[in-house]
């Protein structure tokens, strides 16, 4: 029994997975990113409260019960110790999110030979972009306003996965990492993006059965007009009329 120990100790749970098997082929890379979208459906996310929960009785939207926490958010009361685990549990789920698609972007360029024509690309721009999305509603909840911006550090723009403190970025600084990733996804989901008609200046793809059943539904994922639509509503939020052009 004790010379066996360690190889039962080894044993791996049916329902755990290596970082190796779970990148070892273009069906992982699907899966993790189908698990990052997931993850944003989180009710502490846009599941509920960034979509008719929390965020729309900040907003004042909707009606609340007296000395509900609904109230105590529509009034602003930032130090009501319910108030704070809500924007708590909020703000830890888009780190969470973001950190689901690092976990995808750190192994996936090393990969690229297990991907057929045109998938690397567009995973990378979709979990490029889910990052920037998640990093803007970050700035917009817990960031300065774009008027009244100074060169403190303001929050985390996160690219990496690991326990290590992740460095605070100014204003400028953080605004500049969503832009970059903005427009890199851009870059990387045109030419391959079936959700654009076809043109001289685009691929045709040639997928096999599971990559084209996994790019189906297009109009409901990160897709290349949702990129654009992400950078019109991010200028506009920086403001000025260079921004606006």
């Amino acid at each position: 029994g004790l010379v066996s120990c360690n190889d039962w100790l080894d044993v791996k749970p049916e329902t755990e997975m290596t970082l190796e098997e779970m990148y070892a082929d273009q069906q992982g890379f699907q899966d993790a990113l189908t698990g990052a979208y997931l993850e944003l459906k989180n009710s502490s996310a846009y599941g509920t409260e960034l979509m008719y929960g929390t965020i729309e009785y900040l907003a004042q939207h909707w009606d609340y019960t007296a000395e509900s926490i609904q109230e105590k958010i529509s009034q602003f009361n930032y130090i009501d110790d319910n108030v704070q685990n809500r924007f708590t549990l909020i703000y830890t789920q888009l780190y969470k999110i973001i950190l689901s698609v690092n976990a995808i972007l750190e192994q996936i360029d090393a990969k690229q030979d297990v991907f057929e024509p045109g998938m690397y690309e567009i995973i990378k721009g979709e979990c490029l972009a889910m990052r920037a999305y998640c990093h803007f509603d970050l700035l917009r909840l817990f960031g300065p306003m774009p008027t009244r911006t100074t060169a403190s550090k303001i929050l985390p723009y996160v690219t990496k996965v690991g326990i290590e403190y992740n460095t605070h970025h100014s204003y400028q600084e953080f605004t500049e990492l969503l832009e970059n990733d903005l427009t890199d996804a851009g870059k990387l989901l045109y030419p391959f993006d079936p959700v654009i008609p076809a043109g001289e200046d685009r691929e045709e793809l040639n997928l096999s059965l599971s990559a084209e059943n996994f790019l189906t539904a297009r109009q409901i994922r990160f897709n290349y007009y949702a990129v654009k639509a992400m950078e019109a509503r991010f200028y506009l939020w920086l403001g000025g009329d260079d921004n606006k052009a």
